[in-house]
């Protein structure tokens, strides 16, 4: 099951996250706790955001920082961060 499919079968209540957790895996459960914005559903060990960050591999990192909300992808520690724009007289 696709992680995005996931958290929308959640986040409209048509499957409870109980039972989404049974059946994923490490990784899967950090993304889909983050796209929810909801990080007290994620794994104890990858409860802080660098450990959630470890926990994933390139292809989901990309796809998290395309996907989840501002403020989750603010905290992750591969957020670009906006560089200072220098104006010139």
């Amino acid at each position: 099951m696709r992680v995005i499919e996931a958290a929308r079968l959640i986040s409209t209540g048509v499957m409870p996250a109980d039972h989404l957790w049974q059946i994923t895996t490490t990784p899967e459960r950090v993304i889909i706790a983050l796209l929810l914005g909801r990080p007290d559903w994620l794994p104890p060990h990858a409860a802080t955001p660098r450990l959630a960050w470890n926990a994933l591999n390139t292809r989901q990192r990309e796809m998290l920082l395309r996907r989840a909300p501002k403020q989750v992808r603010a905290c992750l520690p591969g957020a670009a961060t906006p560089r200072p724009v220098a104006i010139r007289a």
